[in-house]
């Protein structure tokens, strides 16, 4: 199993047993491992996808951890009601409080209880300028931003640039839109691809 959670036990004391014989250890409450001669860091850096997906489910993988779907230095920032931050042997997961965190565009990672933002959307989260810095970063800096833009720019194809430029227009996160939009503005019109639709 590797992973296990509360009701993979058939009871409650045969989890007991399982844990004062050592066949099983805590990763985190509510969260114990069959994988015992395993470093705990180890079997979390493998299946944080499962434990995220337990503990919040229909979270979704946005802010700077948005765009890979996968930590960052340690770190992993979700959209999701729970508020409270969850400490894991090698990781801490972010969740940002919000009661409306699911989107039409967001990409199944998990059995449909863990999702990644689209590309939009990270754009979109990591452009918002309201709310406090937060310790560490959950957003890309203005810098990080443009070069994620870029990156975004020269690899894919126009037809994907246009349905991009397309959707963030769409947006109605205005602030951040018309930021996106300047964004890829700047790199296309200094690559002389083509003209984007502006932002009304």
């Amino acid at each position: 199993m590797v992973v296990l959670f509360a009701e993979d036990f058939p009871s409650e004391s045969t989890r007991l047993r399982r844990a004062a014989s050592g066949a099983i250890v805590p990763i985190v409450r509510g969260v114990w491992t069959d994988q015992v001669g395993t470093a705990l860091e180890e079997v979390v850096a493998e299946h944080w996808r499962q434990i995220v997906a337990h503990i919040f489910p229909g979270a979704v993988i946005t802010g700077r951890t948005g765009f890979e779907h996968a930590p960052e230095s340690g770190n992993l920032f979700i959209a999701h009601s729970r508020w409270r931050p969850l400490i894991l042997p090698g990781l801490a997961i972010h969740p940002d409080g919000d009661d409306d965190y699911r989107r039409g565009d967001d990409i199944v990672i998990l059995e449909g209880r863990l999702f990644g933002a689209s590309t939009v959307r990270a754009l979109i989260d990591n452009a918002e300028t309201r709310g406090r810095p937060s310790d560490p970063p959950r957003r890309l800096s203005r810098e990080e931003l443009e070069m994620r833009v870029a990156t975004i720019i020269t690899t894919a194809t126009t037809a994907e640039l246009e349905a991009l430029a397309a959707a963030v227009a769409a947006e109605t996160n205005t602030v951040s839109a018309a930021l996106i939009t300047e964004l890829i503005h700047r790199e296309t019109g200094a690559l002389g691809l083509f003209t984007l639709p502006e932002i009304t």
